[in-house]
């Protein structure tokens, strides 16, 4: 097991350990969008969309009543989101252009295929 899940679990555990929660603990995959049904894998719970809402909630409804409160946050956040996703498109176009266009702009197919392609290992 990588060290950070070893952390994850140690922190989990000292939390349980000072919970007065005395149920059972069931690990959970919840996704906030999607009408699948939910399954339990024997591993974990994979629920979502209107259950997983109302997992948390307790509220059948609150998967509509969210929406607006979630969309105006995300507002504040897309002039931010899109200047680093046109500076991300940016650098990669460059980087780009730069290791696999010739002077002229015209891909160098060959030298492409060759980074993307170039295994002979045997």
């Amino acid at each position: 097991m990588p060290s950070s899940q070893v952390q994850a679990t140690d922190s989990l555990q000292r939390v349980l350990q000072q919970s007065k929660y005395v149920g059972r603990i069931q690990p959970t995959l919840g996704i906030c969008y999607g009408n699948f049904k939910t399954n339990c894998t024997g591993e974990y719970l994979h629920i979502g969309g209107q259950s997983f809402w109302n997992l948390i909630s307790g509220d059948p409804n609150f998967y509509i009543e969210i929406v607006e409160p979630v969309g105006h946050e995300a507002e504040k956040h897309n002039k931010l989101f899109d200047d680093q996703k046109s500076k991300t498109y940016n650098r990669l176009i460059r980087e780009f252009t730069v290791e696999y266009c010739d002077a002229s702009g015209a891909i160098d197919w060959p030298k492409l295929v060759r980074f993307v392609s170039e295994n002979l290992d045997i």
